[in-house]
């Protein structure tokens, strides 16, 4: 999960554990897009163009101190969540 202040810059994103979803605010986003099920592509994937137009808008949310980061250096802080909840 990903979120973002109203403005749309994203704050941090949300790792958790599957079935112990945290509560979703107003401006969170759930990531994850299955590509794959039972080894077999999903119905419905995402062109090429569909992929690039999501690149765009996410490097939008970016705040400003992501775009001038080197490789590997996260832009938003990672929060992981175990099924405690934190």
């Amino acid at each position: 999960m990903r979120r973002h202040k109203p403005t749309g810059t994203a704050l941090e994103e949300v790792v958790y554990v599957a079935g112990h979803e945290p509560a979703a605010g107003e401006h969170d986003r759930v990531l994850p897009i299955p590509l794959m099920r039972a080894g077999q592509p999903v119905d419905g994937l995402p062109t090429l163009e569909d992929s690039r137009q999501r690149v765009r808008q996410s490097l939008v949310s970016l705040p400003w101190e992501g775009l001038k980061l080197s490789h590997g250096e996260p832009a938003i802080p990672t929060v992981h969540m175990g099924a405690s909840g934190g």
